[in-house]
């Protein structure tokens, strides 16, 4: 019986505007165990909160969403963050940080909170509100793009929101791109953002696609959706070829993952509207139970199901080790998408979320609806982590969550208040060496120092923005 046949682990099946990589397979053993020897492969994700989070009252009051009570080790989740519970061993959650950076930029002008909130929260440094431009205030770069620069995968990152940045169009408080983006390459350049499904899975599966936020496909992709072809059968000449030389297991488990890109691309069909967007003012409101993307009434976004889309698609980039960093924002700062759109029908009001944000204008109608979108963005964390649980680890072994740390949160803890201190912050996972199951409480420490243990944890100097330290016992 001849053996079976060694494939590389970045072998790609190529066909009309497609190249799609693989998931581990046991022919690609070899390689593995060199990759492994090298030491594991970390991945990380921060995933963005927008419009900041209820915390202005005694822990468990119908104010405080967020701050748990307990223990270290013998802690209960907030109201917030109840559907994070099935996670709770791979869990922990920072108290007490205050985004210094954002404080210095409140005390500058105190009309940029928001832009702010964006700029700081992986830079450790606020944006230059004295000029209201797109660019940091200092020098430096933020914290996922720093961990990118130490990889050679196909893609350095995964940059990725689910608004479009037209949605908000600035205003004199600043540029709108700063409201949209939380990825920093340097002090004067933002990393683009893919902003549809369909320019994340273009940016996955065709050949040459540029990281940027258009939707407008490489020629080849052009031609195969004016010919109404899928990546798979574009591909399908080429596997059948590859998958003939595999064994049974890896078979199955081509089968498997095919079919998945199949039903992935079908469901992202679905979701998206029929034309780009153009430019939309803040007070627009859903129309139809989703979320109205543009001036267009029948150009629609259905937000929960693009939030989904995108996260699997993270894992497909991670499954077959297209990168090992991905951002995340639920949604832009200053976002318009309302309670109705994310399916929170069943509590009354119907508010836009930076609206609801400002929870004391009118607490009984607002803090319910808030109190829904707190929970909807840990839902998506939720989504996130079971996906990365439930995939193999094909490098490292295990499953991606053992080799991945995942940061959540947001710069802004009061949303009325815009306050900048006792931020909403979260860990999860068991990369970087992360161990969870805890509840961490830093009496005021800088929130730029948080980022700089992070950033010790993957071989990286430990200062970010404003930092001066790092903090203790995180991990």
């Amino acid at each position: 019986m001849s053996k079976p046949k060694v494939i590389d682990r970045r072998h790609f099946l190529k066909g009309m505007g497609v190249t799609m990589a693989l998931p581990f397979l046991e022919a690609m053993m070899p390689f593995r165990n060199l990759a492994y020897a090298a030491g594991p492969a970390q991945r990380f994700v921060s995933m963005y909160f927008a419009n900041g989070i209820i915390w202005n009252g005694a822990a468990g009051s119908l104010q405080n969403n967020w701050q748990c009570t307990g223990t270290e080790t013998n802690f209960q989740l907030a109201r917030a963050l109840t559907p994070l519970e099935p996670y709770k061993n791979f869990l922990t959650v920072v108290e007490g940080l205050t985004n210094v950076a954002g404080n210095e930029g409140m005390r500058v002008d105190s009309t940029t909170a928001h832009w702010q909130t964006t700029s700081s929260f992986l830079t450790g440094q606020r944006y230059e509100t004295e000029t209201h431009s797109a660019k940091l205030k200092y020098v430096g770069a933020s914290l996922d793009q720093m961990i990118a620069e130490l990889t050679s995968n196909k893609f350095k990152s995964l940059v990725i929101g689910t608004n479009y940045t037209t949605e908000h169009t600035g205003d004199p408080g600043g540029p709108a791109e700063v409201l949209s983006q939380v990825s920093w390459k340097s002090q004067t350049e933002m990393v683009p953002r893919l902003q549809t499904s369909k320019a994340v899975f273009d940016r996955l599966f065709s050949t040459g696609l540029p990281n940027t936020q258009t939707n407008v496909p490489d020629a080849a992709a052009l031609r195969r959706y004016q010919m109404k072809m899928s990546v798979v059968d574009a591909v399908r000449e080429d596997a059948k070829r590859f998958i003939s030389n595999l064994g049974t297991a890896d078979k199955i488990k081509m089968d498997q993952y095919m079919t998945s890109i199949n039903e992935l691309e079908k469901r992202i069909k679905t979701e998206e509207p029929t034309s780009s967007p153009t430019t939309v003012a803040c007070s627009t409101l859903p129309v139809g139970g989703s979320y109205q993307s543009d001036t267009n009434p029948y150009n629609t976004v259905l937000i929960p199901q693009r939030s989904k889309n995108m996260m699997d698609m993270m894992i497909i980039a991670f499954q077959c080790d297209l990168t090992r960093v991905a951002t995340f924002m639920t949604e832009n700062e200053v976002s318009a998408i309302d309670s109705y759109s994310l399916g929170g029908n069943s509590i009354g009001a119907n508010v836009a979320h930076h609206t609801v944000s400002h929870w004391a204008d009118d607490q009984a109608k607002y803090i319910p609806v808030k109190d829904y979108f707190g929970k909807w963005q840990t839902t998506q964390m939720a989504y996130l982590l079971e996906k990365l649980k439930n995939t193999p680890d094909g490098i490292n072994g295990g499953s991606l969550l053992d080799n991945t740390l995942v940061h959540a949160g947001s710069g802004m803890s009061d949303s009325h208040l815009h306050s900048m201190d006792n931020l909403p912050v979260l860990l999860a996972g068991g990369g970087a060496g992360h161990k969870g199951g805890r509840l961490m409480r830093y009496g005021g420490q800088n929130y730029s120092n948080f980022l700089a243990t992070l950033a010790v944890r993957f071989g990286l100097p430990g200062k970010i923005g404003l930092s001066n330290g790092t903090l203790a016992r995180l991990f």
